[in-house]
């Protein structure tokens, strides 16, 4: 396996956690929206 590749591999693996992340954050924002009009 070249370094390149795995190099690649790795920004991948983080632009991945990163994306995630900030779908999580968007649901848990739209969650509390959600909870804070019909408390």
């Amino acid at each position: 396996m070249s370094p390149n590749l795995f190099f690649q591999i790795k920004i991948l693996a983080n632009i991945t956690e990163l994306r995630s992340l900030i779908i999580v954050k968007q649901l848990l924002n739209s969650t509390f929206l959600y909870i804070g009009t019909f408390s």
